[in-house]
């Protein structure tokens, strides 16, 4: 029987190998380089970010703020503020610093209310 979504089926991604040593974020692992994922049908949800690489290559001038509410989205933890390298946030419970929501790597974004534009 054919799937009548492609993008709800299983997706393999390859996944860095972390040594046990280098496996918090405050170990220095300059060597470490994820791969940026987001599976297909979370990224279609009216929810959840553009890919953010995409936006800044056409609006090199997107940075969100993290840690904070920014604009119309609340981009603050639930339970710690989350570090940011490169502009980019960690996952502070470990896995890749993408995360399929708003960049709130710790829960979905939450709107508040007011349409976010990207210029």
């Amino acid at each position: 029987e054919e799937d009548p979504d492609p993008d709800s089926s299983p997706t393999v991604v390859r996944r860095q190998e972390v040594p046990d040593d280098k496996v918090g974020w405050d170990v220095p692992w300059p060597a470490y380089d994820p791969p940026a994922y987001t599976s297909p049908h979370l990224a279609k949800q009216s929810w959840a970010d553009p890919d953010i690489e995409s936006v800044r290559k056409i609006f090199p001038g997107f940075h969100p703020t993290w840690n904070v509410i920014d604009g119309t989205v609340d981009r603050r933890s639930t339970f710690t503020e989350y570090l940011v390298v490169d502009d980019t946030p960690r996952y502070v419970a470990g896995g890749s610093s993408w995360f399929p929501l708003r960049f709130e790597p710790t829960r979905s974004r939450k709107n508040l209310g007011i349409t976010q534009t990207f210029a």
